[in-house]
């Protein structure tokens, strides 16, 4: 994500032209299932993201 879609990045879309050329900017946001709110080891994940990629882990309903 932080390749990507890094806050700074120009977006570039054919699709969307009222967001072409805009630069992207605010917090990383990844959404996830929240059926994986029961694995064991889900916080080191949420942590590891946080961590070394400032990406926030939100849990979703399937």
């Amino acid at each position: 994500m932080n390749q990507k879609y890094a806050p700074g990045t120009v977006i570039r879309s054919n699709k969307y032209s009222n967001l072409d050329g805009l630069i992207l900017h605010g917090q990383q946001i990844l959404e996830i299932p929240d059926s994986n709110q029961s694995l064991s080891n889900i916080q080191d994940f949420i942590d590891f993201a946080r961590d070394n990629y400032d990406i926030e882990i939100r849990f979703r309903p399937e």
